[in-house]
């Protein structure tokens, strides 16, 4: 596939035929307010160079124009104009005739409107408003438009005041006396406050005035300013509620996020609760269900970089995320929904939250090219000092001496006998250590003609790799969106189009950990010619190294490749059956397909044991969904009532396919990338299909713009379930109160300028199981393992029908107030949810021939919490004065979690995993208590609480007897994040912050034994961080926090890795984020041709200040990629 050139052949035609029809259409935009017509019609004669034939003595009799509108048509403008005159007009050539109406007494007096009925017009920003709400301040009658943006009111009193408002848009109160003849043209502004900006829900829009559920929206404008690849980054700290977790600073590593708390109990490896277990929720792009979610997509094939190993990097997520095909540079907006009023039309997909990802749409007007160029470098955010060659070689020789023992290079002491003590190599800082570059270009062809509005966004993003090596990461992308409508505005179409490619270039092998660990003067492993070292004075390096690596640069020269290729495509078809009713369906298709290689060449091979062959891995993953919904949609306004009723249903397709390919024996490194040079083959291949249906409905009134009322319920059917199991119901119940539109209100609390209280309960469910779990399936395992040279099957399951939804209740208040007429918003939330019938596989005995079985486990997980946000509430500050200094209002947002574990089943299986009363992810730990002044030895309390020993069981006290009974859970427990700015003379500054309170692993847990591996403070060829030194016990009396250092491993080391002793406080506050923009003066960007010219400079990640001792806080290993340090700097340019 040459994504590439179809992505520069289409942006060129798509570019070509917008630009060829930029001068079919002219565009104006006014801002009047009771101005002379004439004066009117010398703006529109600037703007689109059309004449006005008129006479003075007509004008004698023309009215003062208002007017507000943008980028409408020549048309739209001049019916805005002459809608409250005794003129018309007609357009001949380029010359706009202004002649009087044409009426007759007989005539006149007919169309004369009836005392008290106003009829009248609602214009948008750029075409007839449909649906919008008029309503009378002094009888309270009320009526929505129709297609056209018509409306008509009877029986109004004298003195009357319309109020206008669309979600959306700012709310209009015109009074009656401004009607000519009974007519009235209003054109609505845009809403620049926070309460009434249009925010996109599920399945519709709403504005924070009126919404009932807990909703939060992320700006474009918020994540075009941050130099990340991946769009869930750019979410950290801007959402209460919301956890935004980086497992990695490796380009296209896995990011993670979870919604107010884990819902659903972890499962266990080894009998060990997984650490840091986070519940996905569900992410839409554009009204669709991503193909991948955010599910990695790099299957067999683990780029070790990526930090795959739930183990060996302390990351329990690893792999590559698939959200980084989508580029944000494309993304209008991200709303979280978070509570059951917000979700529960979702059902079952619903219960761990929903992230809607919106992407840019056209808007009317001129066509408009942006160019974004940004680059900078980007480098380790933290660096961790290890000891240099006379402190590891003191350490060495101070454990020699508390072993007793003299150097021998028959114990492995090649570090102090054999290597150069004067070589000194800090191998952290040649693996991670070196400067890398970050580039984004983005192109952005917008625009509207007529009723056709388009946008066309082209974009390339490479981000490097800071260890050596020509590794990075390289996204190509094409997002585009059609929006048309009916001359009548009844009905409209909108297509929207996402491609990308992604090609992620990394190493397969490097073990950061041992290569980290190597002795500072441990021989160089490639020589001046860049050729890779096999050996050093007779000795090959795998035995210098203790046998952990026969060359770790030869890793580096191991290849791995993703190359993701994603489509996006949905289709929006709206049509209005009647007034008030429309029909409505949403349809698309989205895939991700990830193909995979990696290879051991024979060139990255000791040739110390004899020959060497290559061996290749390839790997196809597709992941495809289909989702169709048809919806009916009632909305109108009856008097004091606003209604809006939803019903409609959904069907969805889940498809996955994998295939790997393993091919062995290759003679020739050229051959790796073809599976014909392979002699020998493994291949594994699977495939699933699931199926969701769902009927879905919502109510919503709004009585007399104070009281909100909204429902919603759901049906849903999966094939995840068996026979009689398959089908769920869910639902939610919301009211809202808008107490500052009380007339006591307004009298005692004048300086409260918005305040309303909400509150919802709802049900969702969880689907957390495989496809056809509760069938007796089969695995064939071809060519990996055969009886007498057949096919041999393997069951995979016990047939299983009894398992059904997880269910999950939830309880959400907020108070939202509104101070300084908005320009500053408080909002104060509450939930408290509960999930029951857990999802787990229930362990069976080994006779059983099958490791566990899906069951509904009878435990309760409950969340309960607290939010607050405080935002500004004017969105649009900068103003036309750029010498002024404008202050943009700070934004902080603030969120508690406690998470608890509130019903446990004593004959369960997990009754003795799951206690009651702690976190669902805690899991046991031996309490540590120091070091034995006398022995110098770690020592522990063994379960009793009383009996003091250097060797405990470090298995579960509760589970298997052992000593571990300290229970502590690593998942963060208070998020906070601010953000705030100014712009002074051209120049904007805005930075973001945030903070996390969470308990971690310290870098100490890496130091024993971990995980294995052999290494521990003074062992032969195991190097440490500085840091310890002068720490550890050197005599008996001695009161030290690491215990002796010794050149063997030592059991209560080993033990060490399990205790409280590595738990630490891993807070931190970070400086994330900080964007310097200069926007350029009108009058130099006009004589080069421009609308807008801005040159920005913007720093992400920039410090941290925390406890944590060692490395990043936020990834908790000094053996995982450190989160990356970007400068960037460029130019965003408008033409």
């Amino acid at each position: 596939m040459h994504l590439k050139a179809h992505f520069v052949t289409i942006f060129l035609l798509m570019a070509a035929l917008l630009w060829g029809h930029r001068a079919a259409a002219q565009h104006v935009s006014l801002s009047l307010k009771n101005v002379p017509l004439e004066k009117a019609f010398q703006e529109i004669k600037r703007q689109t160079g059309y004449t006005f034939a008129y006479t003075e003595s007509m004008l004698k009799k023309a009215n003062p124009v208002t007017v507000e509108c943008k980028n409408v048509t020549l048309e739209q403008a001049l019916t805005l104009c002459f809608g409250n005159q005794p003129f018309t007009y007609t357009i001949i050539e380029k010359t706009v005739v202004v002649k009087p109406k044409e009426t007759h007494v007989a005539d006149n007096a007919a169309n004369l409107s009836p005392p008290g009925q106003i009829k009248g017009r609602i214009f948008g920003e750029s075409a007839p408003l449909k649906g919008a709400s008029v309503e009378s301040r002094k009888t309270h009658k009320g009526i929505s438009t129709d297609d056209l943006g018509n409306f008509e009111l009877n029986g109004l009193p004298e003195g009357d005041t319309l109020v206008a408002s669309f979600i959306g848009y700012q709310t209009m109160e015109v009074p009656t006396r401004q009607a000519v003849n009974g007519l009235m043209y209003i054109s609505m502004k845009l809403a620049v406050n926070t309460l009434d900006e249009l925010q996109i829900v599920a399945y519709g829009t709403t504005t924070q005035r009126y919404t009932v559920g807990s909703i939060a929206t992320v700006s474009s404008q918020d994540i075009e300013s941050q130099p990340v690849m991946n769009p869930l980054d750019a979410l950290a700290g801007r959402v209460a509620g919301l956890q935004v977790i980086s497992t990695s600073g490796a380009p296209g590593s896995m990011t993670m996020t979870q919604i107010r708390g884990q819902n659903t109990l972890p499962t266990l490896v080894n009998g060990y609760i997984t650490q840091g277990t986070f519940n996905q929720p569900l992410y839409i792009i554009d009204g669709i269900p991503y193909a991948a979610q955010n599910n990695n997509v790099a299957g067999f094939l683990q780029s070790t970089s990526a930090g795959p190993s739930s183990v060996f990097f302390n990351n329990p997520y690893g792999g590559l995320s698939p959200l980084n095909s989508i580029n944000p540079m494309d993304i209008e907006s991200i709303s979280v929904l978070k509570d059951a009023d917000a979700t529960a039309i979702y059902g079952s997909r619903g219960a761990n939250g929903v992230i809607l990802i919106n992407t840019k749409k056209g808007k009317m007007g001129k066509t408009s090219l942006n160019v974004s160029i940004n680059t900078g470098p980007t480098k380790a955010g933290t660096n961790v000092t290890m000891m240099n060659t006379q402190q590891y070689l003191q350490m060495r020789r101070e454990a020699l001496k508390n072993d007793g023992r003299a150097a021998s290079l028959n114990n492995l002491d090649f570090d102090l006998l054999l290597f150069d003590s004067t070589k000194n190599t800090n191998w952290y800082k040649q693996l991670l250590g070196e400067t890398a570059q970050h580039t984004d270009v983005h192109v952005g062809l917008s625009g509207g003609i007529g009723t056709v509005t388009y946008s066309v966004g082209a974009g390339y993003t490479k981000s490097g790799f800071n260890y050596p090596g020509n590794f990075s990461d390289q996204r190509y992308s094409l997002n585009s969106d059609v929006t048309i409508r009916s001359t009548n505005n009844k009905l409209t179409l909108d297509i929207v189009s996402g491609l990308s490619y992604d090609d992620n270039k990394n190493s397969s092998g490097i073990g950061t950990s041992g290569l980290i660990n190597l002795p500072p003067n441990f021989p160089d492993m490639v020589d001046s010619k860049g050729n890779l070292v096999w050996y050093y004075q007779g000795y090959t390096l795998n035995e210098l190294s203790g046998n952990k690596s026969n060359n770790y640069y030869a890793q580096l020269r191991q290849p791995f490749q993703s190359q993701d290729y994603m489509l996006n495509q949905s289709l929006r078809l709206n049509y209005s059956l009647f007034k008030g009713l429309s029909f409505e369906t949403t349809a698309g298709y989205s895939r991700l397909e990830s193909k995979g290689y990696s290879a051991t060449p024979i060139a990255a091979q000791t040739p110390a044991y004899g020959t060497v062959y290559g061996t290749a891995n390839f790997q196809n993953d597709t992941k495809e969904s289909i989702d169709i919904e048809p919806q009916l949609r009632y909305n109108r306004t009856f008097g004091r009532a606003k209604l809006d009723v939803l019903a409609g249903g959904t069907y969805e397709k889940d498809i996955t396919g994998a295939q790997y390919i393993s091919g062995g024996n290759y003679t020739n490194d050229a051959l790796l990338n073809s599976l014909s040079g392979a002699s020998s083959f493994e291949i594994i291949s699977s495939g699933l299909v699931d199926k969701y249906v769902a009927g879905f409905g919502r109510a919503n009134l709004v009585w007399n713009s104070r009281y909100i009322l909204n429902l919603t319920g759901n049906i849903d059917g999966s094939s995840l379930f068996g026979p009689g199991h398959r089908f769920g119901e869910f639902g939610s119940a919301g009211a809202g109160w808008i107490f500052t539109e009380e007339q006591w209100s307004k009298r005692t609390m004048p300086w409260l300028s918005f305040g309303k209280l909400t509150a919802d309960y709802g049900i969702t469910g969880s689907n957390n199981v495989t496809p056809y779990a509760y069938q007796p399936n089969w695995t064939a395992y071809g060519s990996l393992i055969t009886y007498q040279g057949s096919m041999v099957y393997t069951p995979n399951n016990l047939y299983d029908p009894n398992f059904h939804w997880a269910t999950k209740h939830d309880i959400s208040g907020n108070l939202t107030l509104g101070f300084f007429n908005n320009w500053l918003l408080i909002n104060v939330g509450s939930y408290l949810n509960w999930t029951g019938d857990q999802l787990l596989p229930s362990p069976l005995p080994a006779q059983a021939g099958f490791a566990a079985v899906t069951q509904n486990a009878p435990f309760t997980l409950q969340n309960s919490g607290w939010e607050v946000t405080i935002t500004a509430g004017n969105t649009h500050l900068q103003g036309s004065d750029r010498n002024k200094f404008i202050w943009f209002a700070p934004s902080f947002n603030i969120a508690r979690n406690y998470n608890k574990v509130t019903r446990v089943d004593p004959n369960s299986t997990y009754a003795a995993v799951y206690r009651k009363g702690f976190p669902g992810s805690a899991a046991p730990f031996v309490k540590y208590i120091g070091v034995d002044s006398a022995t110098g030895l770690f020592d522990y309390l063994k379960a009793d609480g009383k009996t003091v020993t250097n060797l405990p069981n470090q298995l579960s006290t509760y589970q298997y007897g052992g000593d571990a009974n300290q229970m502590i859970s690593l998942v963060p427990t208070v998020n906070f994040g601010f953000s705030d700015g100014f712009s002074w003379k051209g120049f904007s500054v805005n930075f973001h912050g945030l903070f996390v309170k969470q308990k971690g692993m310290s870098y100490l847990r890496g130091l024993y034994a971990f995980n294995g591996s052999l290494m521990s403070p003074g062992y032969p060829s195991s190097n440490m961080p500085a840091l310890i030194l002068g720490k550890e016990w050197r005599q008996p009396g001695d009161h030290a926090t690491i215990q002796k250092f010794s050149s063997n491993l030592t059991s209560s080391g080993q033990v060490f890795q399990y205790s409280t002793g590595v738990i630490t406080d891993a807070s931190y506050l970070r400086f994330d984020n900080l964007a310097i923009s200069y926007q350029v003066p009108a009058r130099w960007m006009r004589k080069l041709g421009m609308t807008n010219c801005v040159i920005n400079l913007t720093g992400h990640n920039l410090f941290t200040i925390t406890p944590y001792k060692v490395g990043d806080p936020a990834t908790q290993s000094i053996y995982n990629i450190p989160l990356q340090r970007v400068f960037s700097g460029g130019v965003n340019l408008t033409f």
